[in-house]
Order: structure tokens, then C-alpha cells, then sequence
């Protein structure tokens, strides 16, 4: 029986600690009295005479306030402050003290630091109408200094033990909420993440797959309007599969990429397979005429964007303008990589577009730190970026 009742008995008490706290300090404020344990301070007056049980008519009122401490802590605190003068007056009980000393605490603890502050002054206060009547009734300037440092040790200690307590917990406090702030910080961070992973992705798949897919369709389109033609249309289908199986490798490569988890620190290089890409144009109908200069050694990161700036650029040539002449610059010139493609006037097609291609390629540009433009020019159309060989971190 002893260790059920022992759980359920810290149960209570922790569920309702006033009234817990109100009846120890009654019990024990009966064994005094039984004692005469009783004018321990205070002064020497006592109206009622000297029987110690006249103590109760302040610490049972006193017990009723400490029940409350935890609802009402203030007001619990003004009027035990006022019950304590009179016991200090009549009786000098013990168990106003504990009063005191639990509703001092249980008052600090609920304030925040500026109230904190004011009940310090309250007090100290309080403190100094205790000296004062000590002084008035004894007139002994040795009690009246043994007194002062006996109220202000009682006074002191429950508010330092509960402003301690108090600032322990808002420091737990601050340190959860900065905690929150670091996961919310990297949750955040995650999804930035995630989100630039999806737009390179997406990216990739209209830049490259998208391109592929574009060049077999114009191809296979151009071969269906002529007349039939063995030759011509064996050339074509050899186009489309090139065209298809590029797409698959390419796909392929974003795959075993994804598996990975991590690009590559270094890709290979893509723009000295310019002719590849030249020679895409061309099975389309457009006729490309190349300016390239020597190039350093590029970084990965500008090789590539520049491979899919003009990759997409011819693509969009040959949708929008088929069988046109077109200018294709790659230069190297103060330290930027100047791509120029330069279209004239061509048949127009029914292919249609969302425009993703011009913001891909700005996108591409933008985030290495390089420009982009385009637009129409002359009786054509041009697009135009610069990259910086070195690349910003």
C-alpha cells in the first residue's frame, strides 16, 4: 500500500501545490504553538496576552493566502505583507515567516523583470516599516540593526532564490526558441536546396532532352513535306535516331547523376564537340556559318552553360525560322566567353513555344554571374551572352 499511496501523494502535490504548501506550514505552525515556540521577533507588545495560540488569528489567514499563491500571486503577497506587520506587532510567529517566504517567492516567479523590479522596491518597503516600528517600540539602536539584518536576510532570499530560478528558465527559454530558429534556419536552407535542384533539372531537360526531341520532330517534319526520296529520307531517319539516341544519353546521364546524389566537382568538356552541335543545325535546314577563336581552358560550369546557350539557340532557329543562315560566334575576349548566334530571315513554322528556352538560357547566364540579351535584330533575330571565365563562388 505504502508505495502506491507514495506516487499519488507527489501527484497531488504537484497538481496543487497552494493548498499543499498552506497545510504544512499550518501543521507546523501548530507543533510551535504547542511548543510556546513563539516571540522569536518582533516586539515585545503583546495585546492579547501570552498565550501562544493567539498566534493563529494571523497564521491561519496567512495559510488561506499561501493556498492562493499560485492564482491570485500579488494580491496574496499585499495582503500576507499586511498580515505579517501585525504578527511581527502582536505575536512573532514562525509561521508567518513561512508565509512570507513562499509568497515572496511564488509573486517573484510570476513576474517578468521590470515587475521583478517593482516588487523589489515593494520590499524593501516593507522592510523599512518593519525597522520602523522596531525602532519606535524598543529604542535600542543594537535591535533595531540586528532586526534589519534579520528582515532583509527573510525578505531577500525567497525573491534572489526565485529571480534565479526565474532567469534559469527564460534562459531555457531563449535557447529552445534560438534552437527552433536553427531548424526552422535549415529547414528553410533544405528547401532552397531542393528548389534549385529542380530548376537546374528542369533546366537540363528542356536545354538538352527538350533540344533533342525538337531537332528529331523538325526533322522528321521537314522529310514528310518533301516528295519521297530513299536517299534523302534514310539521311533523315539517321538524323532522328542520332537525335533520339542523344536524348537517351543524356537522360541516362541525369539517372546514374540523381543515383550519385552529388554532381561531379569536374564535367567534360562540351565545347570543343562544337561541330556535333553545328552539325545538329545543319540536318535541320539551317546553314551555320562559325567564327570561333581559341579558348583556355574553361571551367566546367561556363563550358557547359555555354553548350546549352547554344544548343537551345539553334534549337529555337529551327523552329521559329526554318532553313535560315545563321552566324554563330564563340570568342575569348578579357577574360568573359562572348557567344553570339545570329539569325536571318527564314520559313515560318507552326512550331509552337512557352518561351522557356530564352528564360532558361538567361537563367543559365544569370547564375555564373555573365549577361544575356535577345531579341530581334536587322530583318533576324539575336541571341547574345557573356560569361566570366571565372566563375563566382
Amino acid at each position: 500500500m505504502g508505495p502506491s499511496v507514495l506516487p499519488r501523494a507527489r501527484a497531488f502535490a504537484r497538481r496543487h501545490p497552494g493548498p499543499v504548501s498552506a497545510a504544512a506550514v499550518l501543521a507546523i505552525s501548530v507543533v510551535l504553538l504547542a511548543l510556546d515556540v513563539t516571540g522569536l521577533y518582533g516586539a515585545a507588545w503583546r495585546p492579547l496576552g501570552d498565550n501562544p495560540w493567539w498566534g493563529l488569528l494571523t497564521v491561519v489567514p496567512g495559510c488561506a493566502l499561501l493556498a492562493a499563491k499560485n492564482r491570485i500571486p500579488l494580491l496574496a503577497l499585499t495582503l500576507g505583507g499586511a498580515v505579517f506587520v501585525v504578527d511581527f506587532i502582536a505575536f512573532g510567529t514562525v509561521g508567518m515567516l513561512l508565509v512570507l517566504n513562499d509568497l515572496i517567492y511564488a509573486a517573484t516567479a510570476s513576474l517578468d523583470r521590470a515587475g521583478r523590479m517593482r516588487l523589489l522596491l515593494a520590499l524593501v518597503l516593507l522592510g523599512l516599516t518593519v525597522l520602523a516600528v522596531v525602532g519606535a517600540t524598543t529604542h535600542d539602536a543594537r535591535t533595531t540593526l540586528f532586526a534589519a539584518l534579520l528582515v532583509f536576510a527573510l525578505l531577500g532570499t525567497p525573491f534572489w532564490w526565485a529571480t534565479a530560478v526565474r532567469q534559469a528558465h527564460e534562459l531555457a527559454e531563449l535557447h529552445a526558441a534560438r534552437a527552433d530558429d536553427a531548424a526552422r534556419m535549415a529547414e528553410l536552407r533544405e528547401q532552397d536546396a531542393v528548389r534549385a535542384e529542380r530548376e537546374r533539372m528542369a533546366r537540363d531537360l528542356h536545354d538538352v532532352i527538350a533540344g533533342h526531341l525538337s531537332a528529331a520532330a523538325l526533322r522528321s517534319e521537314a522529310a514528310l513535306a518533301r516528295e519521297p526520296d530513299e536517299a534523302r529520307d534514310r539521311d533523315a531517319l539517321a538524323a532522328v535516331r542520332e537525335s533520339s539516341v542523344s536524348s537517351l544519353e543524356e537522360m541516362r546521364s541525369m539517372i546514374l547523376l540523381l543515383r550519385a546524389g552529388a554532381e561531379p566537382a569536374v564535367a567534360p568538356s562540351r565545347l570543343d564537340r562544337l561541330h556535333e552541335i553545328v552539325g545538329e543545325a545543319s540536318t535541320s535546314g539551317l546553314r551555320v556559318e562559325v567564327e570561333a577563336t581559341e579558348l583556355p581552358e574553361l571551367p566546367a560550369a561556363v563550358d557547359q552553360a555555354a553548350t546549352r546557350i547554344l544548343r537551345e539557340a539553334l534549337v529555337n532557329v529551327a523552329k521559329h525560322a526554318a532553313g535560315a543562315r545563321v552566324r554563330l560566334i564563340v570568342a575569348h575576349r578579357d577574360g568573359h566567353l562572348e557567344l553570339a548566334i545570329e539569325s536571318g530571315p527564314g520559313r515560318a513554322t507552326d512550331a509552337g513555344g512557352a518561351g522557356l528556352g530564352l528564360v532558361t538560357m538567361r537563367e543559365r547566364a544569370e547564375a555564373l554571374g555573365g549577361r544575356f540579351t535577345a531579341g530581334p535584330e536587322g530583318s533576324g533575330w539575336a541571341v547574345r551572352a557573356e560569361l566570366p571565365v571565372a566563375v563566382r563562388a
